[in-house]
């Protein structure tokens, strides 16, 4: 199998803090420290010149496959720059318009909520 038609789960990490967890193809990983992620907060660390390590902890064969294990480590880490697959996320059941208009309450979420961890 090509690596095009691959699925690969990664993790950004800065201080050896996980704080993203992401999936998709082969070569996904790379817009964590591009400065053109669609994840805000990683295009800020760039920019600021935070050093942001990338490590891609698994490959898969389907996307379901990488999809589940994505969630899983999502779980299992709480990253503080994911959204998507979050329990606040999840619990809002909502569009992202109403993400935005509710940004503040997850921002107080995080706050209240999220405690760091690393990959173990």
């Amino acid at each position: 199998m090509s690596q095009k038609s691959e699925f690969e789960v990664y993790v950004c990490s800065q201080d050896g803090i996980i704080i993203y967890v992401g999936e998709g193809r082969f070569g996904r990983h790379k817009h964590c420290t591009s400065g053109t992620s669609h994840v805000y907060a990683l295009n800020k660390l760039h920019f600021d010149g935070v050093e942001i390590d990338v490590e891609i902890v698994k490959v898969f064969k389907t996307k379901k496959e990488a999809q589940e294990y994505e969630q899983l480590l999502i779980d299992k880490y709480l990253p503080a720059h994911n959204i998507k697959g979050t329990a606040w996320f999840k619990k809002q059941q909502c569009d992202i318009m109403t993400v935005k208009h509710t940004r503040e309450t997850y921002l107080q979420w995080m706050k209240h909520n999220l405690k760091c961890h690393t990959l173990s």
